[in-house]
């Protein structure tokens, strides 16, 4: 399973992880309150949980058929990651902000012929 980091209008809200990246952070104390909930659930209330995981939720288990399938952390707990954040960093901002010359963005007559 890769790790995402999800954004809301910009702000990292979360980070979705496999079970194993979080299998010791109760232990460790960084995950003081967590709650299971189910993967359809999780999807149809999605802004509710990633407002939770803000305020009140260190994590959120992901559960399929009663099982825990993943976890989605808060981004507190990112320096606790196996993420490099330089590598979550530039998958978070990687986008072209290149200007296109105008000649790119016209259809030129033979191409609109041969359609």
């Amino acid at each position: 399973m890769k790790r995402i980091a999800a954004t809301y209008y910009g702000q990292v809200v979360g980070f979705l992880v496999p079970l194993k990246d979080v299998a010791d952070f109760e232990d460790a104390g960084w995950i003081q309150k967590s709650e299971e909930i189910s993967l359809s659930e999780f999807r149809s209330q999605l802004t509710e949980y990633w407002e939770k995981l803000q305020v009140e939720l260190d994590c959120i288990y992901l559960t399929y058929h009663t099982r825990r399938a993943a976890a989605f952390v808060s981004p507190r707990l990112a320096t606790h990651l196996p993420i490099p954040i330089s590598e979550v960093t530039h998958k978070l901002l990687a986008f072209n902000n290149e200007i296109l010359a105008e000649e790119d963005l016209t259809i030129k007559d033979k191409e609109v012929n041969n359609v």
